[in-house]
């Protein structure tokens, strides 16, 4: 908002003084409303006007700022913003800003809207609309560790993990599923979709699976076997398990190799195999010795 005042000598003395009244009387309401702090300021920077619902909420005490510079009241990392805002002020434009300050000994966060004022097309100041946004802040600080500790558990698991949206491209990847898949995260992360790394015989009903996901469907799996084809073009077997990350429409899935034991198994369903038709044929010499211990038998 920017506040701009022409002056009008057509008006008399009389007119002019209600309307002030007025226009006092109904900024007086609209402020008595606000949680926010207000300052007017000079084209000199003073300050010469505030409001606070509550005054703990101000860093000094009116009579130790009012008809001050800001230079002389605030601490200077603030009041180098502050020049900066007031600069814009000057070319008739709003500025915007964040500042923490010390308030009864804790840290306190605002967000400023600097305002100038205007009369007769002449910078005359600024209005400054202070918002405590100290509990927004701290969100954002919790939000940014849980974040961080996130993303040292998803980096350091033990398993390629990956997470991809409802258009299959894979959003981030850790540095397992970049060696697991021998393409690095830049080729993988915003480029390639997770079905460009599965086999066609899996494929089609895994793509069948997620679009049963899209469309809320119960008893989807969320834990299957499929094929993986890594960057040298080896298919491995995997075990995977699908879940949507709480709050988003995103996916996590984590990948366990199973190949050496699917092998492994292969291996012994041969040699199953190979030892039941040896086992078939020792029944059928086990038998022939006998119809041939019986003819000797015979003959005597």
């Amino acid at each position: 908002m920017i506040f701009k005042k022409s002056s009008d000598k057509k008006k008399s003395p009389g007119k002019c003084h209600n309307k002030l009244e007025k226009s006092e009387t109904r900024l007086k309401g609209i402020l008595s409303s606000m949680e926010d702090l207000v300052f007017v300021f000079d084209k000199e920077g003073r300050f010469t006007f505030y409001h606070s619902s509550d005054r703990k909420k101000l860093y000094a005490t009116p009579d130790k700022f009012m008809g001050k510079k800001h230079s002389e009241v605030m601490p200077p990392h603030m009041d180098k913003m502050f020049i900066k805002a007031v600069k814009k002020n000057r070319n008739g434009k709003m500025a915007e800003y964040e500042y923490d300050l010390k308030i009864g000994g804790k840290t306190k966060w605002f967000s400023v809207k600097l305002s100038p004022i205007i009369i007769d097309g002449k910078f005359e100041g600024s209005v400054a609309v202070s918002r405590d946004i100290t509990d927004r802040k701290k969100v954002e600080k919790f939000l940014r560790e849980k974040e961080k500790l996130y993303r040292t558990v998803f980096e350091n698991s033990a398993i390629p993990i990956g997470i991809f949206g409802d258009d299959c491209v894979i959003l981030i990847c850790n540095s397992k599923f970049e060696k697991f898949s021998g393409y690095k995260k830049k080729e993988v992360e915003g480029r390639m979709h997770w079905y460009d790394f599965i086999p066609e015989k899996d494929r089609k009903w895994m793509l069948k699976y997620h679009k049963q996901r899209l469309e809320g469907k119960a008893k989807i799996p969320s834990e299957y076997d499929c094929g993986f084809i890594d960057r040298a073009g080896n298919e491995k077997r995997i075990h995977i398990k699908v879940g949507v990350i709480p709050g988003t429409k995103n996916r996590i899935v984590s990948v366990v190799d199973i190949t050496k034991g699917k092998k492994t198994d292969e291996r012994l369903k041969k040699k199953n195999e190979k030892l039941k038709i040896t086992e078939k044929k020792l029944t059928g010499l086990k038998k022939e010795i006998k119809k041939l211990e019986r003819k000797i038998k015979r003959s005597r």
